[in-house]
C-alpha cells in the first residue's frame, strides 16, 4: 500500500488522516467549513476504491445510516411537499457521505485517539474563545448575558454545544482510565483542568439535557476511578469541588436554575398552561405526533412533518407553536412522522446495535456515544440540522468503521482496569 502511494506527490493515507482529523477538530467551530472538508474527504477516499475492489465486493455490508437514508429518498416520492422533501435530503446527506467514504477507505484508517484527540482540541479552543469573550463583555461594559445559555453558545444550538462538550467529556474520561490505549496527555493536571473546563462549560451552556448527560458521565468516572483505585475520599472530595462549582456557577447563571425550575413546574407540578417555554412545547407536542404516527404508520413523507405538525397545531389551538413551525423536539418521533414505523425501528435499531456491541466487547466509545445521542434525540430534532446530523453521521460511521476492522481482534474483557 504505502509503496504504491510513494511514487504520488501526494499521499491519500497521509490526506484521508489529516482530512479526518480536520473534520474532528472543525466540528465544534465552524458550520461553513465542514461540508467543504467532507467532500474533499469523499473525493479522497475514492482512490482507496482500487485498494479495496475485493473487500468492497466480499465485504458489501450495507451500512444502516445509508439504510436510513435510502428511506428517506424512497419516502421522497409520497411527500407532497417536494421543495421541503428535497431541503431534507441535503441535510441529511451527511447519512450517506460518511459511510460511504469510510467503506471506501476500508482498513487503511489513522489511529482513532488521533481523531478524538482532535475532537477534544477543537471543543478547547472554542471554549476558551467563548469564555475570553464573556469576559471581555463583562469587563468593557460590566455586562454578565454572555455568561449564559445561547448569548454564551455563539457557534451553535445550545442543546447541540453541550451534546458536543459531553462527548468530548466521555472521550477524556475513558481515555484516561483505560488500560490498552495510549493516553491524550502525559499529565494527570491536564485531564483535570479539562474536565472541570468541560464540566463548567456545560453549566454555562444550562442545557437539561446536557446536565442529564453530565450526571452520568460523572458516575461514569467515579465508577471507573474505584474500579482502579478502590478510594473513596479523593471521590468525596470531587463532588464536594463539583457542587462548590455548581453553585458559583447557577449564582453566574440564573437561567440554568429557571430552566429546572420550569421543567419541575411541567412535569411535576402540572404547570404547562401557563407559559409556553422549550418544556412546555415538549410537553404539548409529544403527544400529538405520537397521534399522527399511530394514525399513518406508514409515514407523511420526507419534509412533510413540519406542514403536518403545523395543521395538528392549528386544530388544537397551538397558535405559538403553529407561527413558530416548532418540529417535534424529538427525533424518534421527527423520524417516524416522515419514514413511519419502519424509519422509527431504524432508528431503534441503530442505537441498539451501539448499545449491544458496546457492551458486548467492552467498547465503551459505542455504549458511550449511542447513551449520549439518545438523551439528545428524546429532546431535540438532531437530524434536522446540520449541527445534530454532521456530528451524528460522522461519530457513528467511523465508530462503526474501526469496530468492524477491529472485530475479530476484540475480546470480551474489561479495559478499563489499570494493574
Amino acid at each position: 500500500m504505502s509503496s504504491i502511494f510513494n511514487h504520488t506527490k501526494l499521499n491519500p493515507l497521509k490526506i484521508n488522516a489529516f482530512l479526518l482529523q480536520l473534520m474532528a477538530f472543525v466540528l465544534p467551530l465552524s458550520k461553513r467549513l465542514m461540508p467543504v472538508l467532507i467532500i474533499l474527504w469523499v473525493v479522497n477516499s475514492l482512490f482507496f476504491i482500487g485498494l479495496n475492489k475485493k473487500r468492497l465486493v466480499k465485504q458489501a455490508k450495507p451500512s444502516m445510516l445509508i439504510l436510513l437514508y435510502v428511506l428517506y429518498v424512497v419516502w421522497f416520492f409520497i411527500s407532497p411537499y417536494k421543495d421541503s422533501a428535497m431541503f431534507d435530503l441535503e441535510v441529511k446527506l451527511s447519512l450517506l457521505l460518511f459511510p460511504l467514504g469510510f467503506y471506501f477507505t476500508g482498513n487503511y484508517l489513522p489511529k482513532r485517539n488521533q481523531i478524538f484527540k482532535s475532537f477534544i482540541y477543537g471543543i478547547t479552543v472554542g471554549l476558551t474563545g467563548l469564555i475570553f469573550r464573556a469576559l471581555y463583555y463583562y469587563i468593557a461594559q460590566n455586562e454578565t448575558l454572555y455568561f449564559t445559555y445561547s448569548e454564551f453558545s455563539l457557534y451553535m444550538h445550545t442543546s447541540y454545544y453541550a451534546m458536543y462538550v459531553c462527548w468530548a467529556l466521555f472521550l477524556l474520561i475513558s481515555n484516561y482510565f483505560s488500560s490498552n490505549v495510549k493516553r491524550f496527555f502525559s499529565s494527570g493536571i491536564i485531564y483535570l483542568f479539562l474536565g472541570l473546563l468541560f464540566s463548567g462549560a456545560i453549566f454555562l451552556l444550562a442545557s437539561k439535557t446536557g446536565i442529564i448527560a453530565w450526571v452520568l458521565l460523572m458516575l461514569y468516572a467515579v465508577v471507573l476511578y474505584y474500579l482502579n483505585t478502590r478510594k473513596i475520599i479523593p471521590i468525596i472530595a470531587l463532588f464536594s469541588t463539583l457542587a462548590l462549582m455548581f453553585v458559583a456557577l447557577v449564582n453566574v447563571n440564573n437561567k440554568l436554575l429557571l430552566r429546572f425550575r420550569e421543567a419541575y413546574h411541567v412535569l411535576v407540578a402540572d404547570d404547562s398552561g401557563k407559559a409556553f417555554s422549550s418544556t412546555t412545547a415538549r410537553a404539548k407536542i409529544w403527544p400529538l405526533a405520537w397521534e399522527l404516527i399511530k394514525k399513518n404508520p406508514v409515514g407523511y413523507g420526507t419534509g412533510a412533518e413540519k406542514e403536518t405538525l403545523k395543521a395538528k397545531y392549528l386544530a388544537n389551538g397551538m397558535t405559538v407553536a403553529y407561527e413558530k413551525g416548532l418540529n417535534a423536539h424529538n427525533q424518534f418521533l421527527q423520524t417516524g412522522l416522515a419514514l413511519g414505523w419502519l424509519g422509527l425501528l431504524l432508528l431503534i435499531v441503530l442505537f441498539s446495535r451501539f448499545i449491544y456491541l458496546g457492551y458486548k466487547y467492552d467498547e465503551w466509545f459505542l455504549f458511550g456515544f449511542a447513551i449520549i445521542t439518545i438523551i439528545n434525540f428524546i429532546t431535540e430534532s438532531m437530524l434536522e440540522t446540520q449541527a445534530g446530523v454532521i456530528f451524528f453521521a460522522f461519530f457513528y460511521s467511523l465508530l462503526d468503521a474501526y469496530f468492524m476492522r477491529d472485530y475479530s481482534h476484540l475480546q470480551k474483557k474489561t479495559v478499563f482496569l489499570r494493574r
